[in-house]
């Protein structure tokens, strides 16, 4: 992927908060669905392998008709696709839809946004991405929110409950892989393959588990199948394209925080929807998130974002600057050269 010039890194990066926060409120609608198909008879496992090949079999044609070119990938590609399905998109599914099916729609989705610490310390490590002031009230935020919202919640700690919260923990480690590998895809090829082979690897994985075939043999209901199509077009195939497109002006970290924004909508879902009850401590708790998210906007708490992360780009060169001083002192030399040009031409 091409460099983003200094003087448009800016918009870029709300663009792609933006695109990161529309696919999260997508997203949150995913809660519902399940609980509507939970009552036709399909269980968390045939509807996570459905609801992935459905939606591999969309992006798939839509590529072999439009941009076929952009299948064609190397060996090492296909690796990364593979433990990016895998580990990644696969494993975030179908621990997702279980946590739904074990508890509630709410929780679940505050339980998958325990991601943004899985995603910040994972690309620090991967990627070198600056631990910053910004991000550690983010993660603090988070922390606070998710406990809030856990604890408010009246509940027995039976195995089922214990079962939910293990497996909402695990969609939020899944989760937070799920936007690293992107992001490492997304240095070496367009976000359609990335999406494309993510979803065709997590397919095979989910498959293995429980086959998507099995779906006509437990419901013919109309409204299982056009929920399970809404699940396969809109949270899956038009939002991991809204959320990649995102990733490629926004650090992953960041991503995972901002992707928060689901907690909201999920929680409105739950409450007109499905009648789930909110404890004040609980909205106290997601109101925490949401903080969180506004945390890591652009701009941030410095209010110098061309200057935020660890490498800063040059304004007219497209080179790196390690430090802000350096780019300072770069801006400061061009502008005198440039000035001695003028008056030449003058």
């Amino acid at each position: 992927m091409g460099r983003i010039p200094a003087g448009e890194a800016f918009p870029a990066r709300i663009r792609g908060v933006t695109m990161v926060a529309a696919a999260a409120a997508i997203w949150g609608s995913i809660g519902v669905t399940g609980k509507v198909l939970f009552s036709r008879g399909l269980d968390a496992g045939l509807v996570s392998s459905a609801r992935v090949l459905l939606a591999f079999l969309m992006m798939a044609s839509a590529m072999l008709c439009s941009r076929r070119d952009l299948l064609r990938i190397g060996f090492r590609d296909a690796l990364l696709f593979l433990c990016f399905g895998v580990f990644g998109t696969g494993a975030y599914t179908l621990l997702y839809m279980l946590a739904i099916e074990k508890t509630t729609a709410s929780l679940a989705v505050v339980l998958l946004y325990t991601a943004p610490f899985f995603a910040i310390l994972v690309s620090r490590v991967v990627f070198g991405e600056p631990l910053t002031r910004a991000k550690g009230v983010g993660l603090l935020l988070a922390a606070a929110g998710v406990a809030m919202c856990v604890g408010g919640r009246t509940f027995s700690l039976t195995r089922a409950d214990l079962h939910g919260i293990a497996c909402g923990l695990g969609s939020g480690l899944a989760y937070g892989l799920f936007g690293v590998f992107g992001k490492i895809g997304l240095k070496r090829h367009d976000y359609r393959t990335v999406v494309t082979y993510s979803l065709g690897f997590a397919a095979v994985f989910l498959a293995a588990f429980r086959p998507p075939w099995a779906v006509p043999a437990v419901t013919r209901d109309p409204r299982a199948w056009a929920a399970l199509l809404y699940l396969a077009a809109g949270p899956t195939v038009l939002s991991y394209c809204l959320y990649h497109v995102g990733l490629q002006s926004v650090e992953a970290g960041v991503a995972s925080i901002v992707a928060t924004v689901e907690v909201v909508v999920a929680l409105l879902f739950g409450r007109v929807l499905l009648g789930e009850r909110m404890s004040p401590v609980q909205l106290l708790g997601a109101a925490a998130v949401m903080a969180a998210v506004a945390s890591v906007q652009p701009g941030g708490s410095s209010g110098r974002p061309a200057l935020q992360g660890s490498v800063f780009r040059q304004q007219n060169s497209g080179t790196a600057c390690r430090r802000p001083s350096d780019c300072r002192a770069e801006w400061s030399h061009g502008s005198k050269s440039r000035e001695r040009r003028g008056g030449d031409h003058g």
